[in-house]
């Protein structure tokens, strides 16, 4: 979500809220060692400034949510269940012709994040 502080303002607010649910697999060749799910979930806040239609800086932070479940095979890594607070600062600039299959331009993004708390529990 993106929303303009004024009409005519560069200034901008972003609030985000994500869900992701995905496996991770292990191999050793083609042999699958252990699959894991992990679920992530997010909460956070930017605020930021549009210098022009192609660039962009923006500054926020961010509450993490990460859990990691065995569902077949070796544990490879530990079960756990962790969160994190994330505050961080990016550029943007897309100055590519395309935005599905760019031919010429550039396209740079770049991403600061300190992670202030983190903490882990494990089942």
């Amino acid at each position: 979500y993106y929303r303009p502080f004024k009409a005519a303002s560069n200034w901008f607010f972003a609030p985000r809220l994500y869900a992701a649910r995905e496996p991770l697999s292990f191999y050793s060749g083609n042999r699958e060692f252990s699959r894991y799910r992990l679920v992530q979930l997010g909460a956070g806040a930017d605020i930021g400034y549009n210098f022009n239609r192609f660039t962009e800086i923006r500054a926020g932070h961010e509450i993490r949510w990460l859990k990691a479940d065995l569902i077949i095979g070796a544990p490879l890594l530990t079960q756990f269940r962790g969160s994190a607070n994330v505050s961080r600062i990016g550029f943007r600039y897309e100055g590519a012709d395309d935005a599905v299959v760019p031919r010429r331009g550039a396209i740079v993004r770049s991403n600061l994040e300190y992670y202030s708390r983190v903490s882990q529990g494990i089942n």
